[in-house]
């Protein structure tokens, strides 16, 4: 869905990451061409996205943490703008992103709900009515979910195995609260 909205915003150079066959077909099906998605097991991940890209990035998204964001703090430049959509750098990252005077983008969307005030509420209402609009214009596909069960310790447990094992195939994970 970012790749998507960020297309309809002018971006239009724009690398991924995907593990498998079927994320690949639809970082594809989103408009990506085949020499813009890179495999993110590639132990030369980072060389390889600066030499398809020619030189560094000026912003990186990170939506997954871990290796990737010491890849994406490996990758984008000086003064460059790294997007955190997981909270789940590592120091090594963090490190990298504050010797490269990067500014880091913290995206979390319903910490507006969390504060409770209107005017907070108000923008993530407009947000989330602006991105259904998308979706119903058949402008942005809705990112695929499943459905791993309620939420539990073992659900916790398979999702993240999933996550581990490169199984989720591009769709988001998600737990039921009965």
């Amino acid at each position: 869905m970012v790749i998507r909205f960020l297309m309809l915003n002018g971006i239009n150079n724009i690398f991924s990451t995907c593990g498998n066959r079927e994320s690949r077909r639809r970082l594809n099906s989103m408009g990506l061409s085949e020499e813009k998605i890179l495999d993110y097991c590639d132990a030369e991940l980072a060389e390889k996205l600066k030499k398809a890209a020619g030189g560094s990035f000026d912003v990186c998204f990170d939506t997954v943490g871990g290796k990737m964001s010491e890849c994406s703090a490996e990758i984008v430049r000086v003064n460059g703008i790294y997007v955190d959509i997981t909270f789940l750098t590592t120091e090594r990252a963090r490190l990298a992103l504050f010797d490269k005077a990067c500014t880091v983008l913290n995206v979390a969307n319903f910490a507006y709900a969390l504060h409770g005030n209107a005017e907070s509420l108000r923008f993530y209402g407009e947000e989330l009515t602006r991105l259904a609009e998308l979706i119903q214009a058949g402008e942005l596909n809705a990112t695929p979910i499943e459905i791993v069960g309620g939420f539990s310790v073992e659900t916790v447990s398979r999702a993240h195995e999933m996550l581990e094992n490169n199984l989720t195939h591009g769709r988001k994970l998600i737990m039921t609260i009965d």
